[in-house]
């Protein structure tokens, strides 16, 4: 996701906002993720927060109260990491974009009451074991095109998986920064259909879509499947 579409959702940001490459919502109370997952965060009993670089976040604070970033506490930051900052209330959020150059250390706060604020940390990413799936075969190609969606899971096509048919495998990242396997997604065949699709050949996501290309379905005319995420689940969009 660019920072150009980023802040095009400025306007009506519903109450659920992406994390990982998109953004974490901030509630003050709670954070909320579209993966389900609940941090109970806010000013009175949560002193810090630890965020990654490279990634988008869209923060804002309760009804009553206007929010602040910076990086030294109770001061004014006009950086470029830092976009529309003072977010007054739930109409209104600020951006924040820290990347590898970005200091480690920032200060979300209510410049009307200092008493509520939150240190939030930068994290930096860090090479891990590579990931692999348990069934993978020679020919597999397994990594083919690889894409990263809103919720930090790492989308891998293997156009070669099971002669050529081909499958898409998701993984998630846990607490520890490890990749598990979440799902293996395969094309749904039509009648007569010819099992050689590489399908997984090609992978884009876009908020809740997952768009994959299988260039020899249809007896090498190539075909387009388009998956829906809901609730941690892919269906496929007919």
């Amino acid at each position: 996701m660019s920072l150009s579409s980023a802040r095009s959702k400025k306007a009506n940001l519903s109450s659920v906002v992406y994390y990982g490459t998109g953004f974490l919502f901030c509630l003050f109370f709670p954070i909320f993720s579209l993966n389900g997952q609940v941090l109970d965060i806010n000013f009175s009993e949560t002193s810090s927060l630890e965020l990654l670089e490279n990634n988008y976040y869209g923060l804002r604070g309760d009804e009553n109260q206007t929010i602040y970033l910076s990086n030294a506490f109770n001061s004014d930051y006009n950086g470029s990491d830092v976009f529309n900052n003072e977010a007054k209330g739930t109409l209104q959020y600020l951006l924040f974009s820290p990347t590898n150059l970005s200091d480690r250390q920032w200060f979300l706060y209510d410049a009307n009451d200092t008493d509520k604020n939150v240190t939030i940390s930068i994290a930096p990413y860090h090479a891990t074991i590579p990931a692999y799936s348990n069934d993978l075969n020679t020919g597999d190609e397994f990594g083919y095109d690889v894409s990263l969606n809103d919720w930090n899971e790492s989308v891998v096509g293997a156009p070669g998986d099971n002669s050529h048919l081909g499958a898409v495998y998701l993984f998630q990242r846990d607490l520890n920064n490890s990749l598990s396997q979440s799902h293996k997604i395969v094309p749904n065949l039509a009648a007569g259909e010819s099992n050689r699709t590489k399908f997984g050949a090609a992978i884009s996501t876009y908020e809740n879509k997952l768009i994959i290309g299988a260039p020899d379905a249809s007896d090498f005319r190539g075909k387009v499947y388009y998956y829906q995420r809901n609730d941690g689940n892919y269906s496929m969009v007919q």
